[in-house]
């Protein structure tokens, strides 16, 4: 099936319109609140999928180890993966960045990037954590 160009437009703007209701960030999103939750309550950050099912958003688990900022104003969290040997920096929002500030290092965390499309091999910055 093929859609038309404002089809196409319409779906998008949906689709941004649906981010910023349901927390999910887009690279031109911004949002004022931290997407931050415990895993030891009830709430989750949420797990999008598109129609055929798949995940629209990417996960990384480890143990936390510090938070930085780099040269260039990039607000990080290192961390040690689960799946790899090496410490990893991954890129944060500036909320989740404050939501670790206290957090005591070796800490299960798992953090969430949210993408519109599952085709588009996007690595996001994570804008949601779970404890």
């Amino acid at each position: 099936m093929e859609f038309s160009r404002a089809v196409i437009a319409t779906l998008g703007i949906v689709a941004l319109e649906r981010c910023s209701t349901t927390g999910l960030s887009s690279p031109s999103a911004t949002k004022s609140a931290a997407s931050v939750t415990s895993s030891s309550t009830s709430t989750a950050c949420s797990r999008p999928i598109d129609r055929e099912g798949r995940p629209l958003y990417e996960t990384s688990r480890g143990a936390f180890i510090e938070r930085r900022i780099d040269a260039g104003g990039a607000h990080l969290i290192v961390m040690k993966a689960a799946e790899a040997a090496a410490n990893q920096s991954v890129l944060v929002t500036p909320e989740v960045y404050e939501a670790v500030a206290s957090l005591e290092r070796g800490r299960a965390i798992t953090l969430f990037g949210y993408v519109i499309s599952a085709d588009s091999g996007a690595h996001p910055t994570y804008s949601c954590i779970e404890f």
